[in-house]
């Protein structure tokens, strides 16, 4: 009887060694990082500011892009505008300051971001911002207007010597991040 109790308490010992075995834990986390995607619509990638008439030199020029921006976002952001000239430069060696060229964010068709924050700002080869919000979102989209001078600022800047329209160009760069 001694030696069926020594049995009985080994294996009762040995079940619980087993017993203590069978569990273990694991640590998940969810790790959530920025995303910021900004995408300028397809249809628009090229902007013209047409001078045709005796208004559009008088008044200035100005052109609505609706739904010009697409943006996902996890959270807050900014978006910047900036040019890579301080000139709009044309072959002949004159040229139109960037600065004349108003950027005008507007509130998006398709899908607006209600809340967001919108600044004018006058065209710099620094960035400055023109939209921001403090949560994020999934395509969302913005309207621009670009407008450049008016007062007769560009009479003399039709040239003869190249081709019917005189043009002048530049580079704008719209850049997203968090905030």
């Amino acid at each position: 009887m001694k030696k069926e109790l020594i049995i009985t308490a080994a294996l009762s010992v040995l079940s619980i060694a087993v017993f203590a075995q069978t569990s273990d834990q694991v640590t998940v986390n969810i790790n959530l990082y920025p995303i910021q995607t900004l995408e300028i619509n397809a249809q628009q990638k090229v902007v013209n500011l047409d001078y045709i008439s005796e208004q559009d030199y008088e008044n200035g020029v100005e052109m609505d892009q609706p739904d010009h921006i697409n943006t996902f976002s996890t959270g807050g952001f900014a978006i910047r505008v900036n040019t890579t000239n301080p000139a709009l430069s044309q072959p002949d060696g004159e040229s139109i300051p960037s600065s004349d060229i108003t950027i005008t964010p507007l509130i998006g068709g398709t899908n607006p971001l209600q809340g967001a924050s919108f600044t004018t700002v006058d065209l710099s080869t620094e960035p400055r911002v023109i939209i921001s919000n403090d949560s994020g979102g999934i395509n969302n989209t913005f309207g621009i207007n670009y407008k450049a001078k008016g007062n007769n600022a560009y009479l003399s800047k039709y040239s003869t010597a190249t081709s019917s329209p005189t043009l002048y160009t530049t580079q704008i760069i719209y850049s997203m991040e968090a905030r």
